[in-house]
């Protein structure tokens, strides 16, 4: 019995030095603490010793139990309670005294929870007490016997495997000790029984209120899809973000360009339209008395002609004037015409310009384009398009 002992030792160090109290965060006594626990086992035990009791009681007895128990866990490896059953004793004379018991003792267990895979515990457990005895007197060898109850303890060392958060299946192997057992009878006899026991048995706890290392891991792979999930929405976001800012960029850069354009388009029609005018609606001014153009006049009519000739004109309207300031109404008519007229002449005869595109009028001093009177002596182009 030493070397059994010796070996559970030297397992439960073992165990004990190989053991951790968490795994991947999780504790292993999670759902053990603070919680109600009912238990139940069967047994079987020993007494190995032959002794000589009054030439009669030659051997020990051996026998089943079936053990009952409830308690509390106060943490993750104490567990105090009670426990009770019943006891049936054979083989024997000695099972004659006690065959039939009914036992009342404080169970204490302290258990090592061991990081793997949170299934396995080990555990030693004490328990000791008093066992009523059933047995009813009997004579053996003509001597009366009257068994009666003694106090009883042992200690055990098992292991723990855990079925589901709350239930374990156990294993334990131990060794009792009753104590002072007195048969009445004369002479008396007072003896000491010290049996090996082995039992099987489950243990049930509430349901436990923290998540288990499953339950945590699914929760952790669900935060982790959930997270991929958001990962890849945020890159789909970023992705659209980037794309309509492209497009938006692109937009832009296409309305910048088509505004440039138009800025383009309108500046060229606004020079074009400048040249055009300043090609087409020409003043040319007199000294007094003077009705023809000089060469820088000629030269304005020569860029009238060229535009003229690669535009679509409709009309030239040659308008002559006088200024109020000299001579008479009569003389500046004649001076206003003669003007446009010298004016037609040299677009026809000089520039080749269709006469019916032409057409002379004159305004005498009746009409004072310009407030000073020396430039209304003058004569002026308008050129009318198609």
């Amino acid at each position: 019995m030493k070397k059994i002992f010796a070996l559970l030792a030297v397992a439960s160090a073992f165990t004990l030095a190989n053991a951790q109290e968490e795994i991947a965060g999780v504790k292993y006594d999670d759902g053990i603490a603070k919680k109600w626990e009912f238990k139940f086992d069967g047994g079987y035990n020993n007494d190995f010793v032959s002794e000589d009791y009054d030439n009669g009681l030659l051997e020990g007895s051996e026998g089943w139990n079936a053990n009952v128990g409830v308690g509390y866990n106060f943490t993750s490896n104490w567990f105090v309670g009670l426990n009770s059953g019943y006891w049936y004793r054979w083989a024997g004379v000695r099972s004659q005294r006690h065959g039939h018991v009914i036992p009342a003792l404080l169970d204490v267990v302290y258990r090592w929870n061991l990081g793997t895979a949170e299934k396995w515990s080990v555990f030693l457990e004490g328990r000791g007490g008093y066992l009523f005895n059933l047995q009813e007197d009997f004579t053996f060898k003509g001597k009366e016997y009257e068994p009666g109850n003694y106090i009883y303890a042992d200690a055990q060392a098992g292991v723990y495997y855990r079925i589901r958060r709350n239930i374990d299946l156990k294993f334990a192997l131990g060794w009792g000790y009753g104590f002072d057992q007195t048969d009445d009878y004369t002479p008396a006899v007072t003896h000491n029984e010290h049996p090996f026991t082995a039992k099987v048995g489950m243990n049930f706890r509430g349901k436990p209120t923290t998540a288990s290392r499953a339950e945590l891991l699914e929760e952790a792979a669900r935060l982790a899809a959930e997270a991929e999930a958001a990962r890849l929405k945020a890159e789909e976001a970023a992705r659209l973000l980037a794309e309509a800012e492209a497009k938006r960029a692109a937009e832009a850069a296409a309305e910048a360009a088509r505004l440039a354009a138009e800025k383009a388009a309108a500046e060229k029609a606004a020079a074009e339209l400048a040249a055009r005018s300043a090609a087409t609606n020409l003043v040319f001014f007199y000294n007094i008395r003077v009705t023809t153009i000089d060469a820088q006049d000629d030269a304005k009519l020569q860029e009238l002609v060229n535009y003229v000739k690669n535009g679509k004109v409709n009309m030239i309207y040659i308008k002559g004037y006088a200024d109020k300031g000299t001579g008479n109404p009569y003389v500046n008519r004649k001076y206003a015409k003669q003007r446009a007229e010298n004016i037609k002449k040299t677009l026809i005869n000089k520039y080749g310009i269709d006469a019916k595109m032409i057409e002379c009028l004159s305004y005498g001093d009746t009409v004072q384009p310009y407030p000073e009177n020396d430039k209304n002596r003058c004569a002026t182009i308008f050129v009318e398009f198609e």
